[in-house]
């Protein structure tokens, strides 16, 4: 039954594909033999749609391209699935363009074939998506889990999970980890039948590697799986590559963002968007700084010294969002509340801020008072996108880390800001960090900048 519901679920896709295959070409066609050839009538006129029609079959390379890159079977967030897209997509135009060139085949001009891949890009993210709506409306790409530990992971994980509903899964219930190390694996069975369910999740906080292998083998289908949530600490271990050495297995850390050209490449990016970002910005910039002078006495920017690369201190720059006074109403605040105190203690941060002013709050909501950092990402002290910038007060909370964070200029925004995870302790931040610095990829810092977007525009960007 599995196996049938995996099948339709995939043809479900491969209609869909199929149906933007066809739809982006014939547009394209059509593109080509009119505002194509007006703006550029030297250009010979393309073979007649039908000549191409008759030999369809070119657009099978997509569906095996995209069947190589998982796009039918795994169950894939939205980031990573526009990835594979974008990578399937330009993969299987070349291959289309090298199958026309060695046969000789000119049914179709590569003009053709290069509006097509712009036009994909747009229409097939669409259609996957009304694509997997349906095949969920249809119970083929549900996928019904029981999540195993009632820690902070767990709790955190069945929001996200229902947040991400283009992953199918829907959490039948949640059951404690001591109850499940007692269970046999009858009742491990039984367990899955009464909750039609046909996976768990594990909490790495609270499930060890037996208890895994155990609820493994107690599944129906040999073929089914066992999901483990990293816990924060586990990203330690991410970022290793496996090279044979004749009968050795070595294991190899890497750090991505110290490479030479993946540091020249990251820059680039850089200067490139931050360019764009003020000359387009530059009004509200200037709207900004006006509304934080007369609202407050004080400067306008907020200036204080922070960790940059190989740990030298440089002056960051934000719109100042607190009182004058902050200081000392905060130590007034911490000596007269606990609770504020330990808060404080645990996570650097305490909620209903009495220090930020009330245009503060607003500059925070949407993360506008980090733009003047644009200005330390021009001076080379900065990144868009990179570790927390950090105190020089917090060297003894950072330990260790320092040494691998501080290989890298900071960022505006980050692993941190993006993850989505305000009860996030410190140590959890240099975990999150050290992790960005081991797997690095210039997709990353996009996936990044979008989801900091989208944030800003929500208002949750800020802590």
């Amino acid at each position: 039954m599995k196996s049938v519901k995996g099948l339709a679920a995939g043809l479900v896709m491969v209609v869909f594909d199929v149906a933007a295959l066809v739809g982006c070409y014939a547009l394209a066609y059509v593109l080509r033999l009119t505002i194509v050839w007006n703006l550029a009538p030297g250009l010979p006129p393309p073979q007649s749609f039908e000549s191409f029609s008759q030999r369809f079959y070119l657009l099978l390379i997509y569906l095996l391209v995209f069947a190589y890159e998982g796009l039918y079977t795994r169950r894939l967030v939205l980031a990573e699935e526009f990835r594979r897209i974008l990578r399937g997509v330009t993969l299987a135009t070349g291959l289309v363009i090298m199958a026309l060139f060695v046969t000789r085949t000119w049914v179709l001009s590569r003009s053709v074939v290069l509006l097509a891949m712009a036009l994909l890009l747009v229409v097939l993210p669409v259609l996957r998506t009304m694509a997997k709506q349906l095949a969920i409306a249809l119970q083929l790409w549900s996928k019904r889990v029981i999540i195993v530990g009632q820690d902070r992971n767990a709790q955190i994980l069945k929001t996200e999970l229902a947040r991400n509903w283009r992953l199918g899964y829907q959490v039948a219930t949640v059951v404690d980890d001591q109850t499940l190390k007692i269970m046999s694996p009858t009742d491990i069975v039984e367990l899955l039948h009464r909750n039609r369910a046909e996976s768990f999740v594990l909490s790495d906080a609270s499930v060890g590697r037996k208890d895994a292998a155990r609820l493994l083998r107690s599944q129906e289908s040999p073929g089914d799986e066992v999901i483990i949530l990293m816990d924060s600490a586990t990203l330690q271990t991410v970022g290793v590559e496996v090279e044979q050495l004749e009968s050795l297995l070595l294991m190899k850390y890497r750090y991505n963002l110290l490479q030479p050209f993946n540091i020249l490449l990251k820059r680039l990016l850089d200067l490139s968007l931050t360019f764009i970002a003020l000359v387009v910005l530059l009004p509200l910039l200037a709207l900004l700084a006006l509304v934080v002078k007369l609202t407050s006495p004080g400067p306008v920017l907020f200036v204080q010294d922070r960790f940059g690369r190989n740990r030298r201190l440089f002056r960051c720059f934000k719109f100042r969002t607190m009182w004058q006074d902050a200081d000392q109403r905060l130590e007034k605040l911490l000596a007269s509340d606990p609770a504020r105190q330990a808060e404080w203690q645990k996570y650097s941060r305490i909620s209903n801020d009495p220090r930020i002013t009330r245009p503060g709050r607003f500059l925070r909501r949407y993360s506008l008072d980090e733009f003047p950092q644009l200005w330390n990402v021009l001076r080379g002290e900065m990144s868009l996108v990179g570790p927390r910038p950090y105190m020089p007060r917090e060297s003894d909370k950072i330990g260790d880390f320092i040494d691998v964070i501080t290989r890298v200029q900071p960022g505006i925004t980050g692993p941190f800001q993006t993850s989505g995870r305000k009860e996030l302790t410190f140590e959890d931040r240099l975990l999150l960090d050290e992790h960005y610095v081991k797997n690095w990829s210039l997709w990353v810092d996009l996936v990044m900048l979008a989801r900091t977007g989208r944030a800003m525009l929500k208002g949750s960007g800020a802590l």
